[in-house]
């Protein structure tokens, strides 16, 4: 905190402290209420109204001498906060000074820190007379006997506190400790996980012996990608909706090279449960006649399905693209698969 000089006028020993806020209030009452504290804490205040201290700062000096300094607290906002933070009846304020001798508690008596006020508000040589013999009495003699075992007492408890501490401190060690083993161990079983699902779901569609092992084959990666790719209550909202497989449609995946059997499964379970035009990268939109965008929709005259198209590979224009019928009925019609520039669907 800066030392000011205070007195209009008057040159004032640099051990003058003046409170000018909020934090210096709140060090000056905490240097009053210290436990170990072995010199007595000075304080003047002013007349209201005023800025320097009522009692003359150079003569209270000569009575404290300078091996402390005196402190300063303008009457007004700041002494009643000085007020709050310190136990009853010990605060200071109007003009008035206060010494507050070590050992100041909530249960101190307020005469054994005193209180010197003049109640005509002149603070002359009679207030001053009077301060100079209250100092010169000192502490008082419970004050300060009570004062060591006060302090040993609290060096014990401080004592105690941190050895409480380093023990909370190894408990909390071996808490981290276990935490980032069991965060290792889950890592470990989520990546055992994927690995298992990428090679299940990477591996070709097997050379059955006859169509319906083929069919099987596909079903079971079709409805594994669902399942991997949502979660419980996903699988509730969006079901996997009745679909078939065209007649050509396994053996024109059997013969795909730029995109795997298990890649095709999970594109057309995103479309069986209604999911693929919430995926960007699959470019869900209506199979045209042709290229140009003012060709028709193919629409099958049976029974007015309707041909979809979406790719097989996210982002990759060129890659080959799913074509399927979507029936009035919902069930959904795998036809085929073909290149970028295919609009060719099986009936």
């Amino acid at each position: 905190m800066p030392r000011r000089a205070l007195v209009t006028g008057e040159e004032v020993p640099a051990e003058l402290v003046k409170v000018t806020n909020e934090e210096d209030i709140e060090q000056l009452a905490a240097l009053v209420l210290e436990p170990t504290r072995e010199q007595p804490v000075v304080c003047l205040t002013s007349r209201p109204g005023e800025a320097d201290p009522a009692l003359d700062p150079c003569e209270v000096r000569e009575v404290v001498g300078d091996a402390q300094p005196i402190w300063l607290v303008p009457t007004g906002p700041l002494t009643r906060e000085l007020e709050r933070r310190l136990p009853p009846k010990l605060h200071v304020f109007g003009g008035a000074a206060r010494i507050w001798w070590p050992g100041v508690t909530e249960q101190s008596d307020p005469r054994d820190h005193p209180l010197v006020q003049d109640r005509y508000g002149v603070y002359g040589t009679q207030t001053m007379r009077m301060f100079e013999e209250r100092f010169a009495r000192g502490a008082p003699q419970a004050s300060r006997s009570a004062t060591e075992p006060r302090v040993a007492l609290l060096q014990a408890e401080r004592d105690a506190a941190q050895e409480s501490a380093k023990r909370l401190a190894g408990h909390l060690s071996e808490m981290q400790r276990e935490r980032d083993s069991a965060l290792e161990r889950a890592a470990s079983a989520d990546r055992r996980r994927r690995e298992e699902r990428a090679q299940r779901f990477s591996a070709p569609l097997p050379e059955p012996s006859d169509r319906e092992d083929e069919d099987a084959a596909f079903h079971r990666l079709l409805l594994e990608a669902w399942l991997a790719a949502l979660s419980v209550k996903d699988r509730t909202t969006h079901p996997l909706r009745p679909y078939v497989l065209g007649p050509a449609f396994l053996e024109e995946v059997r013969q795909l090279e730029l995109v795997t059997s298990s890649r095709v499964a999970r594109v057309c379970a995103m479309v069986a449960c209604g999911r693929a035009h919430e995926i960007e990268g699959l470019s869900l939109h209506p199979l045209r006649a042709g290229a140009g965008g003012d060709d028709p929709p193919q629409i099958r005259d049976r029974d007015g399905a309707r041909a979809m198209r979406c790719a097989l590979k996210r982002n990759t224009p060129s890659a080959p693209h799913l074509h399927f019928w979507q029936r009035p009925d919902g069930v959904v019609e795998f036809a085929s698969v073909g290149g970028h520039d295919d609009f060719k669907i099986q009936e």
